[in-house]
């Protein structure tokens, strides 16, 4: 039996481990996704509000590598009119989701052998998103610039259900991509807007969510998910020089698209 559990064990953490480098991988240009992908693969082997809070951790790692190897390319500006609204409203929200975890879900259902726990929080942020990146698909409403004239609005948003539910990145891409950087400029700053955020909500987390179930386990998934995040983006680095800022949108765009109709679902 003990030898069942080890070999159940370590297939989690290949799990983990695959998925982790894979997902830090593919967003690094995306500058979300990690979080969403992580947190319900998480979920299948801790609770899910620890998983919640260890997603929190490995994201903010994540962020502040990015911010540091792309320091030089980091917008201040827009940092700054994004970056405080979104960690204030993060910290309500972080908050907030202590007594939404208690909310019994909607019923759950199976699509393709997946179960699907679908929730009005999910459903309202996941039409949300869609909203947002229909600026993006539809070309009379592309031509209405959301970017910098809605920034302290886009900060506010993107923190309070970063915080809430663990989804601001795809939000926080959304209103980015409307501001005109550079792909550089891009990611930088999506990276010190994201890491603004993550401090925000991750000290809320640890105190209200983590400390009082905390084990030598989860610091094991927490360390081990966080060097491979770290590996995944250095490897995304090194592409850096091939992309270009419509590449950039069309991967933002898709995985906002895929992200919205998996939450609207219940399958994230």
């Amino acid at each position: 039996m003990d030898y069942l559990l080890q070999i159940s064990s370590l297939i989690d953490t290949l799990v983990i481990v695959v998925v982790t480098f894979v997902t830090s991988l593919i967003t690094f240009f995306s500058g979300f996704g990690l979080g969403s992908v992580l947190m319900p693969v998480l979920g299948i082997t801790v609770p899910i509000h620890t998983a919640i809070g260890i997603t929190g951790i490995v994201h903010l790692v994540v962020s502040l590598f990015k911010s540091a190897i792309l320091f030089k390319d980091i917008n201040w500006k827009t940092t700054i009119q994004f970056g405080i609204p979104a960690a204030s409203l993060a910290v309500g929200g972080a908050y907030l989701l202590r007594f939404i975890v208690e909310i019994p879900n909607l019923p759950t259902y199976d699509i393709y052998g997946i179960t699907a726990n679908p929730s009005v929080l999910k459903i309202v942020v996941g039409n949300f998103l869609l909203g947002i990146v229909l600026y993006d698909i539809i070309p009379s409403l592309k031509k209405r610039k959301y970017g910098k004239k809605y920034l302290f609005l886009g900060g506010a948003i993107a923190g309070f259900f970063g915080g809430l539910t663990g989804l601001q990145g795809a939000m926080r891409s959304a209103f980015l991509m409307g501001t005109e950087l550079e792909p550089e400029e891009y990611i930088a700053t999506s990276a010190s807007c994201s890491t603004i955020i993550d401090i925000a909500r991750v000290a809320v987390y640890i105190p209200t969510m983590l400390i009082a179930s905390w084990n030598s386990v989860h610091t094991s998934i927490t360390v081990v998910a966080a060097v491979v995040a770290v590996v995944g983006t250095i490897v995304g680095f090194s592409f850096l020089k091939f992309v270009t800022i419509k590449t950039i949108r069309i991967i933002v765009v898709s995985m906002i698209v895929v992200l919205a109709i998996s939450t609207i679902l219940g399958i994230l």
